[in-house]
């Protein structure tokens, strides 16, 4: 019983080293400026910044003056350029590409072949996949997905549980956040907020000062609806309410029209 315990402690001890090792034991070395790990089969740059605790993996390759920090990792064929930065718990994989002035951080994933780019930062738990491509100063947060074809420009917000894929877009600040869902070929720019449980869909153009709350959306909105929709939603539950009443109110007269009746048949029953 004490040696199957000692050899239990052993083969746990053996699999903690070994999941610790970094790009899942893979060769490589000590990158000169920083000290993190890089696989033998990447690429790095020796103008670029790589912690002690950030690993480079595959045949990823970091370029230019790009930093890897924390227990950041970046691995498949994954790409880095300019002053990029990749932080925190990150991770960029598959064929991912980030340029310029870009920061992923917090336990964010960039994988698939998304492109980040300009001054965008995605953080928190937010995931970018598929062909997304970010831009300019956009903001990607919470646990925000981007995926397939979508596209994210300018200063656009996207966060929370909100989704936008499809071919849709983003763009000119607009925000995107609560768990709404932007899809298809639909576009949200300007000032436009979309939010709540809402669903924006089709070739749906949502712009200027529009703001969308709830309910499906599939054509062009360029007013702040969200009064609108709560005064339906009311007038709905009122409608559905009263409908109520008025069917509880019918079922107590047919109950009081239906007693004499019975009482009537008791006493007829007694009398017998």
């Amino acid at each position: 019983m004490n040696m199957l315990k000692i050899l239990l402690a052993a083969f746990f001890i053996i699999n903690q080293t070994y999941a610790a090792e970094p790009c899942s034991g893979a060769k490589g070395k000590r990158h000169p400026n920083g000290g993190g790990f890089v696989a033998d089969t990447a690429s790095v740059s020796s103008f670029a910044y790589i912690a002690p605790s950030a690993s480079i993996c595959d045949h990823a390759s970091v370029h230019d003056t790009a930093n890897v920090l924390d227990n950041a990792q970046v691995g498949g064929k994954a790409e880095l350029y300019g002053n990029v930065m990749v932080y925190g718990d990150a991770k960029v994989f598959e064929q991912a590409v980030l340029r310029n002035y870009v920061a992923v951080g917090g336990k964010a994933k960039v994988f698939g072949h998304a492109k980040i780019l300009g001054n965008a930062h995605i953080f928190n738990n937010a995931s970018i996949s598929g062909q997304a491509r970010i831009d300019g100063h956009s903001k990607i947060y919470g646990y925000a997905q981007i995926f397939d074809n979508a596209r994210i420009d300018n200063a656009a917000h996207i966060y929370g549980n909100a989704k936008v894929h499809g071919d849709a877009e983003v763009f000119e600040g607009a925000l995107v956040h609560g768990s709404a869902d932007v899809l298809d070929e639909a576009s949200i720019h300007g000032e436009a907020e979309i939010n709540g449980s809402a669903i924006v869909s089709s070739k749906a153009q949502i712009y200027d000062e529009a703001r969308v709350c709830f309910g499906n959306v599939d054509a062009t909105v360029t007013e702040d609806i969200c009064t609108i929709q709560s005064e339906a939603q009311t007038d709905t539950s009122l409608a559905a309410q009263n409908i109520s009443d008025r069917a509880r109110d019918v079922s107590l007269i047919m109950n009081e029209k239906s007693m004499p009746r019975d009482l009537g048949l008791k006493e007829e029953s007694i009398s017998r």
